[in-house]
């Protein structure tokens, strides 16, 4: 039995992924802060694939979590062939000139609980020949997006193109996505389309589809570069926005 780990996978594109993975015969490893969440989304997963999900719940972004989460997982015996790292986020208060107070926490939200995450599975990864995947975004090639949340969304790309020739020596497969604006239930422009309407169809002007980026169809393409037979993957940078950027 092959497992995938996605954190932040209670909603949005990382539910998208693991269902996605479920899909595929893959059972998913949910991680969210609210247990209601979790369960909802278990629940949803199990009706359309009929595998069911293990789900820690937990916030990640707390020091001693990721080991939590490790812990969890190892107890169980289900070492993740894919590890999916989704979990990020925005910060309040991240606007021009941000204190340290939101950088930090932008920061480890989005980029440092990734990379503990991939030190900590590390040696169980290399013997099952795994595939890492970070989701990054497209704001890290336009630079518009709140500072915090830019600089360490950019943070990804140096990171994969860095770890992908040692993570090789080990059999390991380490690769980046870069969505565009993504459109779900809840999402930033599900948001921006009730409180800001003039803004939503500026935004959506640029999208050459005429809509913003699917998560369903993100998640469709993650897994199958995670699912094919090929390490030749790896190191890679993948935009998908539809050709805006």
């Amino acid at each position: 039995m092959d497992y995938a780990l996605v954190t932040g996978s209670s909603g949005g594109l990382g539910y998208c992924i693991a269902r996605e993975f479920a899909r595929h015969g893959v059972v998913p490893i949910l991680t969210g802060r609210d247990p209601e969440s979790l369960q909802r989304a278990s629940r949803s997963i199990e009706d359309v694939s009929g595998l069911t999900p293990l789900s820690f719940s937990g916030d990640l972004t707390e020091a001693s979590a990721p080991a939590q989460l490790y812990e969890y997982v190892s107890d169980r015996g289900a070492i993740p062939r894919y590890l999916a790292h989704n979990l990020g986020g925005g910060i309040r208060g991240d606007r021009k000139n941000p204190p340290r107070e939101v950088l930090r926490p932008s920061f480890r939200l989005n980029f440092e609980v990734a990379v503990e995450l991939n030190a900590l599975f590390y040696d169980d990864l290399t013997k099952l020949s795994a595939k890492i995947l970070h989701i990054g975004s497209t704001s890290s090639l336009h630079y518009d997006a709140p500072p915090g949340y830019l600089v360490s969304k950019a943070a990804i790309i140096p990171y994969v193109k860095n770890a992908a020739k040692s993570f090789a020596e080990d059999g390991l497969s380490i690769f980046a996505i870069l969505p565009g604006m993504l459109e779900h239930p809840g999402s930033y422009t599900d948001r921006l389309r009730a409180r800001d309407p003039q803004r939503h169809a500026r935004f959506l002007e640029g999208m050459p589809y005429g809509r913003f980026v699917p998560s369903a169809d993100v998640a469709k393409y993650a897994v199958s570069l995670c699912l094919v037979d090929s390490p030749m993957i790896n190191g890679s940078i993948v935009v998908i926005d539809g050709g805006a950027d």
